[in-house]
């Protein structure tokens, strides 16, 4: 009876010993498929913020470049408006000389448009990772702005083909190009003109504020994306 009772306690003892060994094992299985897992996501997340940082470093130096662009623009540009506004203030007061109709006329047949760079933006929409950006208040940032070009384009449409289609056929009836000089009698105060040059001035002045707007939009894109690199 004695020994039945050994034998059986050896067999207990060897399948609690059976038991814990397959325990063990499943927990050390358990264990590497989480420790796996959680590697793993800590390379995609760190792989995913590398290609964020790629992104947002791109972006950046887009924008760095497109403020200088902006900027130069803008220049040209409010130099122009201040020619056409003094000649438009001129002709309410009945005051404008030949040499401002001049000044303004030559203003008036120049193109000045935007050229931004947005090859990264379209690059990330493209292949469907402007969702890589994490930080929602920049991603939306970034689509209101590239968005906010199309305006531009759309405004400076409009002010190419006023120019082309108006003021151009107007200056080369009205404007010896070689010599620079106005074309026998022009009178200042003609109806043609005075319209011509008011309808430039109201066009000019709406792309001049839509640009003001890029650059103010800019400006906080550049700074959240810097702080976000940095």
């Amino acid at each position: 009876m004695t020994a039945k009772k050994k034998s059986n306690n050896t067999q207990e003892k060897s399948r609690r010993s059976h038991w814990l060994k397959l325990f063990l094992e499943l927990i050390a299985v358990f264990v590497g498929i989480t420790a796996g897992f959680f590697v793993n996501n800590y390379g995609e997340k760190r792989a995913d913020r590398e290609l964020e940082q790629k992104y947002l470093s791109s972006l950046h130096t887009n924008l760095v470049s497109d403020s200088l662009e902006i900027h130069s623009l803008m220049e040209e540009d409010q130099t122009n408006l201040d020619i056409s506004e003094r000649t438009v203030m001129a002709m309410y007061s009945d005051s404008l000389k030949l040499d401002s109709a001049l000044a303004v006329i030559q203003v008036m047949g120049t193109f000045n448009n935007l050229y931004l760079k947005d090859a990264t933006y379209k690059s990330i929409v493209s292949s469907g990772k402007l969702g890589q950006i994490m930080d929602f208040e920049i991603r939306e940032e970034i689509v209101n702005y590239y968005s906010f070009l199309d305006d531009i384009q759309l405004a400076e449409e409009v002010y190419n083909n006023y120019v082309s289609d108006y003021v151009l056929p107007f200056i080369f009836n009205n404007l010896d190009l070689i010599s620079n000089k106005l074309i026998g009698e022009f009178d200042p105060g003609d109806i043609e003109f005075r319209n011509l040059t008011t309808g430039y001035y109201a066009i000019a002045s709406q792309k001049m504020d839509l640009i003001m707007s890029m650059d103010s939009l800019n400006l906080s894109l550049k700074n959240a994306i810097y702080k976000s690199l940095n």
